[in-house]
């Protein structure tokens, strides 16, 4: 079953020739697809201040990644029980050329849109363990590091090496690392995650569902994944 995203750019109000006609029914068509695909949508002069909007910040984070702009927060998790310190959660942080920090929701779709978070992805994890690797002496051999892995990330096929690569660099044993894989990422390929979260549990990786319930799984799922 095909479907279609259809942008319009009504003549001549969005434009005179073809090529005038062409860059606003794009914009339509691309408010289309954010709006859930398998819908048509008219151009708007709104819609071309937010594409402009958009690619200002598209530029601004090719930016920040050629110029290392990225930061990370670390969130402590705590075991209720007994109140000890787990590990810690690797929090993306951008702050827009000092002019404050912009809100995850806000770039990290426009990274994963872009596929620049596969080289955001990379820098987070070899700075996050590195950082773990450090921490080691005044929290412990058992401090875990939990980093939010994008659909994109946990798809890609050379994500195993490169998690084997850096635990090797920085000697950490790897159930240190855990991945927080979002519900979505695991429902997009049944049969793929559940390799993947094979392979992974063999590396000794821990593996965590992030937002499980906000989509459309349901408990029965959780049997089909090895997860932690």
């Amino acid at each position: 079953t095909l479907g279609a995203s259809v942008g319009v750019g009504p003549f001549p109000d969005s434009g005179q020739g073809v090529e005038e006609l062409l860059r606003p029914a794009d914009m339509a068509m691309y408010e289309a697809k954010r709006a859930g695909r398998q819908q048509y949508r008219y151009f708007s002069q709104e819609m071309n201040g937010r594409a402009h909007a958009r690619l200002t910040m598209e530029e601004n984070l090719r930016r920040a990644i050629d110029k290392n702009g990225f930061s990370l927060a670390y969130q402590p998790q705590i075991i209720l029980e007994s109140g000890k310190l787990r590990g810690f959660e690797a929090l993306l942080r951008w702050n827009q050329d000092g002019r404050g920090y912009v809100q995850p929701n806000v770039f990290v779709p426009l990274l994963e849109e872009t596929r620049l978070i596969d080289r955001v992805g990379k820098w987070a994890l070899r700075e996050g363990l590195r950082q773990c690797r450090d921490w080691r002496e005044e929290f412990g051999d058992e401090l875990v590091m939990s980093f939010n892995v994008s659909p994109v990330q946990f798809a890609r096929a050379g994500l195993l090496d490169d998690l084997r690569r850096l635990l090797d660099d920085y000697q950490l044993d790897p159930a240190q690392l855990e991945l927080e894989v979002t519900e979505g990422a695991l429902m997009q390929d049944l049969e793929q995650s559940c390799e993947k979260l094979r392979q992974l549990r063999r590396l000794g990786v821990r593996v965590a569902a992030d937002d499980f319930g906000t989509g459309y799984s349901s408990l029965a799922y959780l049997r089909h994944f090895e997860l932690d």
